[in-house]
């Protein structure tokens, strides 16, 4: 029932605060034998009484638990690394199409003929808006012009931040169910965010999106 905005923001908080929560709880866990470990046992000590019952199932689990909280946020950078990359790569390659003013928007069309559209930003300013000449020939004027504000408004509302969050867990956490569900409901929701803002255009924009 929420507005999708709002929707795609608190599935974005969600996702980051979860994937944190699990962090947090991998260190707790591993704390005492690591401390123990660095020469520091009464601050090992005081974490086990403090920690009490979450210290269940003895060392093996403690340091099952340290390979963890190391492991996740180095995942983490690979796979974020590894998505800004690839924007770069493609940022590289847009010198192939041709510039042109769709809805008042530049845009680049690109020479492919299947159709296609998307939006990314490769840096803080640099923001694009990427159609192919596939998907400007199957549509009418009315019609590439709603392609083009649903793409621009990915950029206005920020959701590469969002998709980006969810990217990072999804690599590194997407085995868990409820992280698959999150991640999906969180693309599906800046979809709706959007469409909603293609469609709030003109009179007829939500027709035109619709089609």
């Amino acid at each position: 029932r929420l507005a999708p905005q709002e929707w795609a923001r608190l599935c974005g908080i969600g996702l980051g605060a979860g994937f944190g929560l699990f962090e947090l709880a991998a260190v707790l866990r591993a704390a005492p034998p690591v401390l123990r470990a660095a020469g520091v046992p009464l601050l090992a000590a005081a974490c086990e009484r403090m920690l009490g019952p979450l210290l269940a199932g003895g060392a093996t689990a403690s340091w099952v638990a340290a390979v963890a909280a190391f492991l996740l946020p180095a995942s983490a950078a690979v796979v974020w690394l590894r998505g800004r990359r690839v924007r770069r790569r493609v940022a590289s390659e847009l010198w192939l199409g041709e510039r042109t003013v769709i809805a008042g928007h530049e845009v680049v069309v690109l020479p492919i003929g299947r159709p296609f559209a998307v939006s990314f930003a490769a840096a803080a300013n640099d923001e694009t808006v990427v159609v192919s000449g596939g998907l400007l020939e199957c549509l009418d004027g009315r019609q590439a012009a709603a392609v083009v504000r649903h793409e621009v408004a990915h950029l206005r509302l920020r959701h590469q931040r969002l998709l980006e969050v969810a990217a990072v867990v999804e690599g590194v956490v997407g085995w868990l169910p409820p992280v698959a569900r999150s991640v999906g409901a969180l693309r599906l929701a800046v979809e709706r965010a959007a469409d909603e803002e293609a469609s709030s255009a003109a009179p007829g924009a939500r027709h035109d999106v619709r089609e």
